[in-house]
């Protein structure tokens, strides 16, 4: 391993965290341990009925039949006020607040007037979801608040890429941290990698139009095996975005502003990440140790039309890189963002060809993608290269749109649906592989798990229904999408990563014919 050779994550003070304060608490003799219930068995009541499922009204009726009126006596009669006694506990979290947007329309009512609809945004301040992580004494054993570089070897020739302070962003950033401002952090500064995450949820299936947008934030100073586990909560969920079908705008110009008003729902909830980005802000962490730290916008975590909406780039263009739509089946020239000659998005061009864009008359141009917002969220939080955030969307970009709806629909072109049917139906029947009986064409309703399933079988089953090139490029990506998925990347992985993609891209042309009736398709354009 590499310590960092800066100071970093130095702690500059030490305080009482509110853990060991209630613990003094409950052990003063003259407060009861169960405050601010009477004792252990109304504790355990109270406890029963929260965890239970049980509906309000039913709980409500329960608490106020006789035998628990006159007999048991609780000092809680009834819904309201256990909930009031649930409130009280110090296990809430930052609290929620609440602001009322205007949305001032383009379209007049009956009495001539602009049509304006009143919206209302839940959030939770940003800097106190951090402050309540990194002071959680559940995570004090496993933060960590300094960089390093972790090798596999002794020569220290292949690296280890398993959690975020392994990484070269939060190392970069800690000894260069000129980034996106002009002010440098100071000497012993611990780094706080924000991680953002929101996913637009259908509620309702079958009546109603009933929807939610929630965000959640984590933070990557906490390992990934604890993020990811339900348990530990480690997730805090930050806000509620505004779903509405915006009826004061004009057809022509709802969608735009749509765009817009996600963007300045994201600018409010963050706002406080401003001030402590570029400043820092002082934490006292799960050890006891009062520590300056910078919350930085690190990863955003959405499929892709949410990175699309967050990039501000249209879903025909990709938000991570200015390859154009036709060209998506070629390589790029380099994969470094700071080469001359990347592809990569820049922040500082982005806004510039937003700007210049908003005073061209003739509308936005389709030379990079852009989408008309004027002021994404992201271009007002420091140190963050909103394009770097981005994560891949396995599921959608790999399993649904490399796979399936690529790779699977070439292969079944030239081997046939008939052959390609029975091959499927052909499988032996094993515990952990799905049985197609039916075959693929016939699926209507596709998931993850069916995407997975074909992926474990499909590169035998081709076998001799292919060209050997055409299944040499199959092999090729599927290898990239099971190498893609490891949890936890090598210098070795990364490379057999990078060769998987070189051989699908030297072997791709099988899949090329000149005439359409002997082959799939006429490129190997992947937004086609």
């Amino acid at each position: 391993m590499e310590a960092f050779p800066r100071p970093a994550g130095e702690v500059h003070a030490h305080g009482t965290t509110r853990f060991d304060l209630l613990h003094e608490m409950q052990h003063d003799p003259e407060q009861s341990l169960y405050e601010p219930f009477l004792d252990q068995d109304e504790w355990e009541l109270a406890q029963t009925l929260m965890t239970s499922g049980m509906s309000f009204n039913h709980m409500d009726k329960l608490l106020k039949l006789p035998i628990m009126t006159t007999r048991t006596q609780t000092s809680f009669t009834n819904k309201r006020t256990l909930l009031n006694k649930v409130d009280t506990l110090p296990t809430g979290g930052p609290e929620f607040l609440c602001e009322t947007i205007t949305v001032h329309g383009d379209v007049k009512d009956a009495n001539g007037e602009y049509m304006t609809e009143e919206l209302e945004l839940f959030y939770r301040d940003p800097v106190e979801c951090v402050r309540e992580l990194m002071g959680n004494p559940a995570f004090r054993d496993s933060l960590h608040y300094v960089p390093e570089r972790v090798f596999e070897d002794k020569k220290r020739t292949k690296r280890i890429y398993n959690e975020m302070w392994m990484a070269n962003w939060w190392w970069d950033l800690q000894a260069s941290p000129m980034i996106m401002i002009k002010s440098k952090l100071p000497a012993g500064a611990t780094i706080c990698p924000v991680i953002l995450a929101s996913d637009k949820t259908r509620l309702s299936q079958f009546s109603g139009d009933k929807a939610a947008w929630p965000v959640y934030l984590t933070i990557g100073n906490i390992p990934k095996a604890t993020r990811r586990k339900v348990s530990a909560h480690a997730n805090i969920l930050l806000g509620y975005l505004q779903i509405s079908k915006l009826k004061c705008f004009s057809a022509g110009t709802r969608k735009a502003q749509g765009w817009q008003l996600f963007h300045y729902c994201m600018c409010t909830i963050l706002s406080r990440m401003v001030i402590a980005g570029a400043s820092g802000v002082d934490i006292l962490c799960a050890d006891g140790g009062i520590r300056k730290v910078f919350p930085i916008l690190a990863a955003y975590v959405a499929d892709f039309p949410e990175q699309a909406l967050v990039a501000c780039v249209k879903e025909n263009w990709c938000p991570i890189c200015k390859c154009y739509p036709e060209d998506r089946g070629d390589p790029l020239a380099t994969i470094f963002a700071d080469d001359p000659g990347t592809l990569f998005r820049c922040p500082a061009d982005h806004m510039q060809h937003i700007d210049t864009n908003s005073a061209d008359e003739a509308g936005p141009r389709d030379d990079v993608g852009i989408r008309e917002v004027r002021q994404p969220f992201w271009e007002i939080l420091p140190h963050c290269d909103i394009f770097r955030c981005l994560t891949p969307d396995i599921l959608h970009q790999l399993h649904k749109g490399v796979f399936k709806d690529h790779l699977c629909s070439w292969c079944m072109k030239v081997a046939t649906h008939p052959e390609t049917d029975a091959r499927f139906q052909a499988v032996p029947s094993h515990p952990s592989v799905r049985h197609f009986k039916e075959g693929i064409s016939s699926i209507s309703q596709w998931s993850g798990t069916e995407y997975k399933n074909m992926e474990k079988v499909f590169v035998g089953l081709m076998a001799g229904a292919l060209p050997p090139q055409a299944l040499k490029a199959a092999r090729a990506v599927l290898d990239f999408v099971y190498l893609s998925q490891y949890p936890s990347h090598t210098t070795t992985t990364l490379n057999c990563l990078q060769d998987a993609l070189n051989r699908f891209h030297r072997y791709k042309e099988a899949f090329v014919h000149s005439k359409k009736e002997q082959g799939c398709r006429r490129g190997t354009n992947f937004s086609q």
